[in-house]
């Protein structure tokens, strides 16, 4: 993407590369990631939201 002023180009945008993620990284990111107790959640967002509607 060019940005111009006036027309005139004076900065040109270009994404950053991402790195790859691979499936042994992604394993070791979930592996610490906290368990949900879901009755807890559902019970958490049944105090906010009105299921009556």
């Amino acid at each position: 993407m060019t940005i111009t002023r006036d027309g005139t180009p004076v900065a040109r945008l270009t994404p950053l590369p991402r790195l790859r993620l691979t499936a042994a990284a992604l394993c070791e990111r979930w592996a610490n990631v906290p368990r949900i107790d879901a009755d807890e959640l559902r019970d958490d967002i049944a105090a906010v939201l009105d299921f009556d509607l």
